[in-house]
């Protein structure tokens, strides 16, 4: 498709790079740092490629500010001839985002040697989702499905395992009281308001904080036997930026 792209533009193609390696780790990428070796040198006036994350998953445009210092032109075959909606470049801001903060987030787990990340994730949470007219509206409208990929394949680059689970009754049970996070535990009530959950000794924890645990209790079950220890009562904020 590419090379049908550069023979209908007009492109005389004098060399295809081509890795079969990660989009984030430039490791195996021996063929990407010839054709950089290249541009440096002058020999390249052109680069094509498919789409934006062809060179990198992230970084696309400090490449095409270095690639413009050796006189070299980037063109992207999937925008040429078409405007972009506004629409479409919020999207893109958000992948950004988005492979930003599931490449800090990986890198957090594999320097606390952390092998397992437990993901909560509902097939209709969006539908569900009760915030607001506006806030629905930017929920429903975030890629999560996407991040969880991201989170996936990236962790699976250092080992570490990602588990998808189903949330039922988190929000309504309590880690601190011992509680399996089934039914016949539910009380809703306990949730004081969005980020306020209340024991049944009146300790009071982040809301998200209990329900966290609570995902987690569903991979494994005896999770503080298991050997994980301590609750923390509020979350800690990272800056993704």
């Amino acid at each position: 498709m590419l090379k049908q792209f550069c023979f209908s533009n007009g492109y005389i193609i004098n060399g295809v790079y081509s890795d079969v390696a990660s989009g984030i780790s430039f490791k195996k990428r021996k063929n990407f740092f010839s054709m950089l070796d290249d541009i440096i040198a002058g020999k390249v006036e052109r680069v094509v490629i498919s789409y934006k994350d062809r060179l990198s998953r992230v970084s696309y445009d400090l490449f095409y500010y270095l690639f413009q210092k050796f006189h070299c032109e980037i063109v992207v075959m999937s925008e040429v001839g078409s405007e972009k909606l506004d629409s479409q470049e919020i999207f893109e801001e958000i992948i950004s985002m988005l492979h930003c903060y599931s490449m800090k987030f990986v890198n957090y787990a594999k320097s606390n040697d952390i092998s397992v990340i437990v993901i909560g994730h509902n097939d209709e949470w969006k539908q569900k989702s009760d915030m607001g007219k506006i806030v629905n509206q930017n929920f429903t409208q975030l890629p999560f499905n996407r991040l969880i990929e991201m989170i996936e394949y990236k962790s699976e680059e250092y080992g570490i395992a990602v588990v998808r689970t189903e949330e039922s009754y988190t929000s309504g049970t309590g880690v601190i009281d011992g509680e399996a996070p089934i039914k016949q535990n539910y009380n809703k009530s306990r949730r004081v308001f969005r980020g306020l959950f209340k024991t049944e000794s009146g300790v009071k924890i982040n809301a998200d904080v209990n329900g966290a645990y609570q995902i987690l209790k569903k991979v494994f079950p005896n999770e503080f036997s298991d050997g994980i220890a301590g609750v923390a009562l509020h979350p800690v904020i990272v800056n993704a930026a």
